[in-house]
This record gives C-alpha cells, structure tokens and sequence, in this order.
C-alpha cells in the first residue's frame, strides 16, 4: 500500500485504495489549471491580437517547460519524488500569482510555471501509479483517474469563465493559489512511500537525458505508445484553445467556450464502464477506433462554414466521445510495454508527451490558422487522426492482450 497511517487510519493494503487516492490527487491537480483553461484562451487572445499570434506564445511558453520536464530524472535524483512534487505544486501556486497581473511579461512567465508544474506533477504521480498498481489493474485505475478529472473539468471551466465576467481577471486567477495549496495538503497528508525499489534519499547520480531519449525512441513499440498519448493530448489542446477562439470568430456568446469545456468533459464520467469493453475488444482496436471515429467528426467540422458554427462545435462535442476511449486505455501501450527497472528513465520521456502537445500544436496551429484560418486546425486533426490510426495497427496484439478488469 502507497499510502502510511497514522494520517489515515484505518488503511487497507489493496491496491484498490492506493488508485483511489492517486486519482484523488489526480483531480486536485487539475483543478487550478481546469478553473483558467477558457480565460487563458481568451486572455492570449487579447494581449497577442491575433489568433496565430496567441499561437505562437503558447508554443515558445510549451518548449521552455518541456525542458524542465525532459530534466524530471535529474531532479527526482537531486530532490526525491516528493520534493520534486512540492516544487511542482509552488510553480502552479505561483502561475496564479504571475497571470493575474496582466502585464505580457509576467503573464507569458506565469504560462511557464503552470506548464512547468503540471509536467512535473504528471511525472511524479505517473510514476507512484506504475510502482503501486498492478498491471491488471491499470485500466481501473485511469477510468478512476478520469472520473476525478471529470468532475473538476466539468466545473472549473464555466465557472472559471464566470468569475472572470464578473469579477475580473485578477480575482479568477488569484483562486487558483488556494487550488494549489489544497493539492500539496493533500499529498503531504497521505504521505505517500516510495517503493521498495527507489532509493528513498536524494542521490547525485547523473542522467545522461540524450542517452534516455535514444534508448526510449529505438523501441519501436514504446515510440507508437507516446505518439498516441502526444495526438490524444494534441487534441484536448487544440480543442481547449481553438473553439473557444472560433466561437468569438463566429460571434457567439464568450460564455459558451466555457460550457463547451464543460460538456466535453462528462463523457469521462463513463470511464469506469468503458473498462468493462476493454476484455471483450481489447487495448488496440479501441485506440483505432477512436481514432476513426473522432477523425470523421473533425474533418466534417473543419469543412463547414462559420453560418453553420452551431453545427461546428457539435460535432466537435460529439468527437470528445472518441477522446474518452483514448483518455482511458490511451496510456495502457505504455504501461505495459515499460519495464519495470526503467520506470523512471522511461516515465520521464513518455509523459512529455503534454509539453510536446503543448509546444506542437500552437507551433503549427498558428501556421495552420495563418494559411487556411482557424477551421482549417480541426481538418489537420482529424488527417492526423487518420495516421495514428495505422501506426496503433502495429503494436503488438500480445502485449495488448484483454486481461484488463472492470472498474467499480
């Protein structure tokens, strides 16, 4: 069991209650980053000017904190996961702090600290996932891990957008502070141990990040496993940051970009039945069919007109249904694939997959929006929807045997 008494007494040693409480925190950190996510859209927006503009701040912010998170090893070995996690948190505390000034400098440093912190806090709550649940367990434990995401993401963005209309912009990213330091409270209440094999005091071992790079990217199997956790992340970012550019373009009330975020979110909350399919399809042809499905849906969207943006952003809601599918076995390739004396090393690469999707997709989706406008991003998606497609057909069908169990 992951989590020690005496802070929650009684604990039971099934790695049921350890999946709970890591979903638990799982939540938690979504919650200050959930709260922001429509008005830092709308925020770039207007401080950049332009859509392609605000594209390209979000791509220089992304690649800044990828390098932090590509240096998680480093800093695990120096600090511990623990300490790293605590840092993680204070950079997301100070995000708040930073955006609500409003002022382009600090705004754009804040945008870093919130990149920055999540990478971290993926990485470390990542990891204690992959020591403490078991394998067959893995597909209960992101249905769980969503279920907490669920609910914060159906909240925090509509009421996010609320706060901002009514009490302005520095009062709604001032509430993302006490998020924060709820999130570390947390943490530090369930006093979370290291497995049995981590070395639980900081070491200045050195990690060579080039050689870890080289090792992860010349297996092939594990080189698919992050290409689909970057393009499902592509698209929760894409979809986050452009309808609700696309409905100010089309001249639709601001507020619906929050409840958009909203209701792409409750699919979620069906996570823990989707994982009774998950034996009787299995792990790859879900993925694949999530792929075409959500493909469909963006490529119809993107050959619309704005006279027809109703119809736009429905199907675009409706594609969120094929997001789910990669949201709950998207990570299991990875999970299964990993070995278990490389956890870190390896957890270290695949879970930059956020900072790659948060530096890709604003990089091209400004040249995109600059060349054929804003519907043209939702085309792109959905062709490259179409390519992961075929790649998922390669991973191999034993590794991606039906052994996951229902969640309850």
């Amino acid at each position: 069991m992951a989590v020690r008494p005496p802070l929650l007494r009684p604990v039971s040693q099934s790695a049921n209650l350890t999946s709970f409480f890591l979903g638990l925190l799982y939540g938690l950190e979504n919650l200050p980053r959930a709260f922001v996510v429509t008005i830092i859209a709308y925020d770039v927006l207007r401080l950049m000017g332009n859509e392609a503009m605000a594209s390209f701040l979000l791509a220089l912010v992304a690649i800044a904190s990828l390098l932090v998170t590509l240096n998680a090893g480093k800093l695990i070995r120096m600090m511990t996961r623990k300490w790293v996690f605590t840092l993680a948190v204070a950079a997301l505390a100070a995000a708040g702090l930073l955006t609500m000034s409003q002022d382009p400098i600090l705004f754009s440093l804040g945008l870093f600290c919130r990149n920055a912190g999540a990478g971290l806090t993926l990485v470390i709550l990542s990891l204690y996932v992959l020591d403490f649940v078991p394998t067959e367990d893995l597909a209960q434990a992101e249905s769980r891990r969503l279920v907490f995401a669920g609910g914060v993401w159906m909240v925090g963005p509509p009421l996010g957008v609320y706060v901002w209309h009514t009490f302005g912009p520095t009062v709604a990213y001032a509430l993302t502070v006490p998020a924060a330091v709820l999130l570390l409270a947390v943490f530090w209440a369930l006093r979370l141990r290291e497995a049995d094999n981590v070395n639980p005091e900081p070491t200045r071992q050195s990690v060579n990040t080039v050689a870890v790079l080289r090792h992860y990217f010349q297996d092939s199997n594990l080189t698919i496993a992050y290409l689909i956790a970057v393009t499902r992340s592509v698209y929760f970012v894409a979809v986050f940051t452009y309808v609700p550019m696309y409905i100010v373009g089309a001249g639709l009330d601001e507020a619906l970009g929050g409840y958009f975020i909203s209701a792409s979110t409750l699919s979620l909350f069906v996570g823990p039945f989707l994982t009774r399919f998950v034996p009787r399809i299995g792990v790859r042809r879900l993925i694949m069919g999530a792929f075409v499905f959500a493909a469909f849906c963006l490529i119809v969207a993107g050959s619309l007109t704005r006279e027809q943006a109703w119809l736009v952003v429905g199907l675009i809601l409706l594609s969120t249904l094929s997001a789910t599918v990669l949201d709950v076995v998207g990570n299991l390739p990875f999970m299964r694939l990993v070995q278990p004396e490389e956890r870190t090393a390896m957890s270290v690469v695949f879970y930059t997959w956020r900072d790659v999707s948060f530096a890709l997709t604003p990089l091209f989706g400004g040249v995109i929006i600059a060349l054929g406008g804003i519907e043209s991003i939702f085309v792109a998606l959905g062709a490259v929807f179409c390519l992961m497609t075929g790649l998922t057909f390669a991973l191999p069908r034993i590794v991606m045997s039906n052994d996951a169990r229902p969640a309850v």
